[in-house]
């Protein structure tokens, strides 16, 4: 009795290690630090329903917990199929009013238990403001992920100093195109220049801080990759006064936006071209999760009575409520 419990007690312990092992692969379960409730819900789920089942599916269970380890093996190795993104903070300034430690990076980070010279990874490049209606919020109402901006060594807040929500930045993004791709449009408000790695550079971007502009351009038979390089750099800067702060600037905030068509008038976000081990490790992931839960279904659903169907109809709701606190409030 005793050794099963420590055996169970056991088996739950790997499979969370397995299942909270990070990754930046943005599966269902991506690992630690676990960034959504929904992502703490779904791992509530699977611990719970490998407890239940392991008593009496041991061998299956322990199968199916070797697969989900596998595909996160796989990923681990292999760097995702996503946009490569680095962020740098070169042209901003820096406050003289505080010592500060300054790590020099290649490209500055968010937080992550995962080392990386990159800034990280994106599945496509969407960044814009929130709410369009408080683009004067600057950073703190944009997608950009800027928290590196929260470093000491920008804290400014005597009148006439920058506004830290709008202190100037670059980033070079990256990405793998496939072939069908045969044009791309660029939404953004700042500076753009593109590098194809057939050598095609340039292409007469102008630059745009007043409004948001739209660039189309062919996108090269010969290339298979490329490279963004973006910058906002708003001149003149935008200064702290304490009696300017709210519904100031009126200007737009940065912005980019890549989007992707076979003919020119049907637009989708661009997508980096998946590679296909990443591939297969996701959908063996997301398959061997389906698989426990249709598992669990089957062994108990003989057992499952009203009492249990109105308990699983409360935490559905419940489940929903929480996802959806904001429309409910209103």
């Amino acid at each position: 009795m005793v050794k099963g419990r420590l055996e169970r007690n056991l088996f739950n312990l790997v499979l969370f290690a397995i299942l909270a092992f990070p990754s930046r692969h943005y599966l269902p379960i991506d690992g630690l630090p676990f960034d959504s409730f929904t992502e703490l819900f779904l791992l509530s789920v699977i611990l719970i329903i490998a407890c239940l089942l392991y008593p009496q599916s041991k061998k299956i269970v322990i199968f199916l917990t070797l697969l989900l380890l596998a595909s996160k093996i796989i990923l681990a190795i292999e760097p995702p199929s996503y946009w490569k993104t680095c962020f740098l903070d070169d042209l901003s300034p820096s406050t003289q009013k505080f010592e500060y430690e300054d790590i020099s990076v290649l490209c500055e980070k968010d937080f992550s238990l995962l080392p990386s010279k990159l800034s990280g990874y994106e599945p496509v490049i969407d960044f814009h403001s929130v709410d369009s209606t408080q683009s004067w919020r600057g950073s703190n109402n944009s997608t950009f992920p800027l928290s590196f901006f929260n470093s000491k060594k920008f804290n400014f807040d005597r009148r006439y100093e920058p506004r830290r929500e709008w202190l100037p930045f670059r980033a070079f993004f990256y990405a793998d195109i496939d072939s069908g791709t045969s044009y791309l449009k660029f939404d953004y408000v700042g500076q753009v220049s593109v590098k194809f790695d057939n050598g095609d550079t340039g292409f007469g971007f102008p630059d745009a801080y007043l409004d948001e502009e739209s660039f189309v351009l062919e996108f090269p038979k010969d290339a298979r990759s490329m490279k963004v390089d973006y910058r906002f750099n708003k001149m003149p800067p935008v200064l702290w006064d304490e009696t300017l702060q709210i519904n100031y600037p009126q200007d737009p905030y940065a912005t980019l936006v890549i989007s992707e068509s076979t003919n020119g008038l049907d637009w989708v976000l661009l997508k980096s071209k998946t590679e296909g081990s990443s591939m297969f490790a996701n959908y063996l992931f997301v398959a061997t999760s389906l698989f426990l839960l249709l598992l669990f279904i089957f062994k108990k659903l003989k057992d499952i009575s009203i009492f249990h169907v109105g308990n699983i109809s409360f935490f559905i709701v419940l489940f929903s409520l929480i996802r959806n606190i904001g429309t409910v409030r209103e």
